[in-house]
């Protein structure tokens, strides 16, 4: 009887302890879950100085380093060189073709006018002996 007596009359007491508690738990739990929040952002922070030097350290070396590969550079002037060889070659070929096939035009042309020279000259002589 007494120990009913006893929690009949404290269990205000008993059930304002219980919500304290409770309140304690919640409070801790939230104590731990910033704590947690700030090691994380503080380990954030120590990661991302660590690669962000490194990335920084990338970048001052593609903004300050050589821009083109010299192998890049020699491949091309050698074939620019290589076609300017060529080129001559080239042309220096034609040439020649261009001037034996004047030559053969030339000679076609003359060769014409000589037989229509005759053949002018062979109906002259014709016209002359009907006349």
């Amino acid at each position: 009887s007494q120990a009913v007596t006893f929690f009949t009359t404290n269990e205000t007491v008993l059930t304002a302890l219980t919500a304290s508690f409770t309140g304690m738990f919640g409070l801790h739990e939230s104590t731990q879950t910033v704590e947690a929040m700030k090691e994380g952002v503080s380990q954030s922070l120590e990661v991302l100085a660590e690669v962000g030097g490194e990335i920084q350290e990338a970048a001052v070396r593609a903004g300050y380093g050589p821009t083109i590969r010299a192998d890049a550079v020699k491949k091309l002037v050698d074939s620019v060189v290589s076609f300017q060889v060529k080129s001559r070659e080239i042309i220096e070929e034609m040439r020649v073709q261009s001037t034996a096939n004047a030559n053969e035009i030339r000679q076609a042309v003359e060769d014409g006018k000589r037989r229509m020279a005759r053949l002018a000259e062979s109906g002259e002589a014709l016209a002359a002996e009907i006349t």
